[in-house]
């Protein structure tokens, strides 16, 4: 192999290395994770707050856990699979609610962005 081709091929290879170590850190973080993280505006919080998801002409208050909540949205953990894109979500922990848009959906977990600021329902 020249030497211009080894060059090329190391050039290559550090150009693809972030992306397979990402990729490659056993599921703890995905390239599409990573890139998420980027976006965020606010700072996200851990949490295990108790809420629930209020369908517009619903009755129904569907249970779900808050695994890390900000300003602007939240990571949501439900066994619900039939969910509408926008929804109420009420936080018990914390004692505000939201309106909520979902901004993506991966099994149990959905992305959701707050469409309007939390207010407390107290």
């Amino acid at each position: 192999m020249q030497a211009s081709q080894m060059r090329r091929n190391d050039e290559t290879d550090s150009k693809l290395r972030p992306q397979q170590d990402i990729e490659m850190t056993g599921g703890a973080m995905t390239r599409a994770a990573a890139t998420a993280e980027e976006r965020r505006v606010a700072e996200r919080e851990a949490s295990r707050d108790l809420c629930e998801i209020l369908v517009e002409r619903s009755r129904i208050a569907i249970p779900c856990l808050a695994r890390n909540i900000s300003q602007t949205g939240a990571l949501l953990e439900t066994n619900a699979t039939d969910l509408p894109n926008r929804f109420i979500l009420a936080n018990h922990t914390r004692h505000i609610r939201s309106v909520c848009q979902i901004a993506w959906r991966h099994g149990r977990l959905i992305g959701v962005r707050f469409a309007t600021a939390p207010r407390s329902f107290e």
